[in-house]
């Protein structure tokens, strides 16, 4: 089957809107076809996140309200869905995505395309960007997988409040003014971790005295996200029965949410 073939396929199994990677529920378009093309159920309705901010300036309410539904949904909207008329740019067509398929046919290409999903979800991977050239004078614009620093969690590691800053004073011994020494935590606290490709395994630890073990993901990486999504991605893009680098991911992932599971 050419890819053209495949991607004609896709579209309608697009277009019948059934639930996609991600979302509860989806088993891909091999079952789905398997089953005869059955019709999507009913949309469950979506309520859009209520603003509890109130600017006076219009287009700075507006700026807060997109920046709010970008971060309390990750998933694109379907064309029935009550969302989609009160924003349409929520709902991506087929032809909007038709452009950049490919076929992929390699293993490495495949957990490739893997991981750029936990990116996108907010789950920082370790060297995976840098991994995906070897040119290393190519204006190779990473950003899209390092937007988990610029979440609140992150930046409270990176920059603590003052109130969690402790000042260097001075004491007095034996009528000496004496400075304080000055501590400094350990440098592996930082949420900063950019080590090669392979490097640090997933599940590999480091003891680090202030923060206990420390491995790819720590709570700092997973606060505020989309658990059950992620959990989702975890379970719908497992490929075969030995599929052992994404189980790696996978059990990190939980024992970071719960270690006790």
């Amino acid at each position: 089957m050419t890819s053209e073939v495949q991607f004609s396929e896709l579209e309608e199994f697009w277009d019948s809107e059934v639930a996609r990677v991600g979302e509860e529920g989806a088993e891909g378009w091999a079952k789905w076809y398997a089953l005869g093309k059955p019709e999507a159920p009913s949309p469950c309705e979506i309520e859009l996140p209520q603003s509890d901010v109130v600017q006076l300036d219009p287009y700075r309410q507006w700026s807060f309200n997109e920046i709010q539904r970008d971060q309390s949904s990750f998933l694109p909207a379907k064309s029935s869905d009550k969302v989609a008329e009160i924003d349409p740019f929520a709902t991506v067509l087929f032809s909007d995505v038709r452009p950049f398929l490919f076929d992929i046919r390699y293993l490495g290409t495949r957990l490739a395309f893997r991981l750029a999903w936990l990116s996108f979800l907010g789950l920082p991977v370790p060297g995976f960007a840098a991994s995906l050239t070897t040119d290393s004078v190519s204006n190779w614009d990473d950003r899209w997988s390092a937007g988990y620093l610029t979440t609140q969690s992150h930046l409270d590691a990176i920059f603590p409040a003052l109130s969690d800053q402790t000042a260097v004073m001075t004491e007095s011994a034996a009528g000496v003014v004496v400075g304080r020494e000055k501590e400094y935590s350990s440098s592996f606290s930082i949420p900063v971790k950019e080590w090669g490709k392979s490097a640090v395994d997933c599940l590999d630890v480091v003891a680090d005295p202030s923060k206990g073990l420390r491995s790819w993901w720590n709570q700092e990486d997973v606060e505020r996200l989309d658990v059950l999504l992620i959990r989702r991605v975890f379970a719908q893009l497992r490929t075969e029965n030995r599929d052992i680098t994404w189980d790696e991911m996978a059990l990190g992932f939980e024992s970071t949410i719960n270690v006790k599971k």
